[in-house]
């Protein structure tokens, strides 16, 4: 989503809380325009909070050091979010980070992959124990299996 001057359909004013979700919208982008008013209205609640591009690059330096990076990556950037004004996402917003360079990235795992760090962090023990604990069933289940399909009994 590229930003065009003078002829944009999204605001960059910044968003502290996300749009709510779960509200089925019209994939033809109509509807009521009061509607539609009532949606950009509900995500621009909050914004202009001093903190909130503070609070995102926190996020992104947390983020960067589970990659193995560090907090100096990111000295000098800044955030910009734009609340999307029409079409069927009316409301909800994209937040984009900018490098001090003025180049735009749109997640922060393309921030990790532009710094060369592993772009998912490690697995926590807990999620590589559940893995290997499933790992367990799906082999004591093909254990069983495979004597049913050749006609013995299961050990």
């Amino acid at each position: 989503l590229e930003l065009i001057r003078g002829n944009s359909r999204y605001s960059s004013t910044p968003v502290s809380a996300p749009a709510p979700r779960g509200r089925k919208r019209s994939s033809t982008g109509g509807g009521d325009p009061a509607a539609k008013q009532m949606r950009v209205r509900a995500a621009l609640n909050g914004i202009n909070e001093p903190h909130h591009d503070t609070m995102l690059l926190q996020a992104l330096v947390t983020y960067l050091e589970t990659c193995g990076g560090s907090a100096d990556l990111v000295d000098g950037w800044y955030t910009k979010t734009e609340v999307r004004k029409d079409g069927s996402t009316a409301g909800t917003y994209d937040t984009y980070f900018f490098s001090p360079t003025g180049k735009r990235f749109r997640s922060r795992a393309e921030i990790a992959r532009f710094f060369k760090l592993q772009a998912a962090p490690p697995k926590s023990a807990r999620a590589a124990e559940n893995e290997a604990k499933q790992a367990e069933r799906l082999a004591l289940r093909e254990a069983k299996r495979l004597p049913k399909e050749r006609g013995a009994p299961p050990a």
